[in-house]
C-alpha cells in the first residue's frame, strides 16, 4: 500500500461559492419541507379526532375503548379479581 502524505488541494474562489449558494438553497428548502410535514400532521390529526368525537357522539364509544370492555362477564379472571387473588393490581 501506497501512504504516501498527499497534500490537500484548496478550492477555488468559484468552488467556494458554488458550495456557499449550495447550502444557501439547500437551508431555504429546509423549513419549506418542514412545514408541508407538519401541515400533513395537522390535516391527519384533526381528521382522527373529527373521526373520534363522531363515535363518541354515536355512542360507540365503548366499542374502542378497551377500560369498558375489561370486565366482561364472558371473562370471570378479568372481572376484578383474577387469577392472583383478590389483593392484586392485575387486571
Amino acid at each position: 500500500m501506497n501512504y504516501q502524505n498527499r497534500e490537500k488541494r484548496l478550492p477555488t474562489k468559484e468552488e467556494r461559492e458554488a458550495k456557499k449558494e449550495q447550502n444557501r438553497k439547500d437551508a431555504e428548502m429546509v423549513p419549506a419541507a418542514r412545514k408541508k410535514a407538519d401541515d400533513a400532521f395537522r390535516a391527519n390529526f384533526e381528521r382522527l379526532k373529527a373521526e373520534r368525537l363522531a363515535r363518541e357522539a354515536a355512542g360507540n364509544h365503548s366499542a374502542f375503548c378497551w377500560k369498558a370492555n375489561s370486565r366482561d362477564e364472558r371473562h370471570p379472571d378479568r372481572n376484578g379479581r383474577g387469577r392472583r387473588g383478590p389483593s392484586s393490581n392485575y387486571q
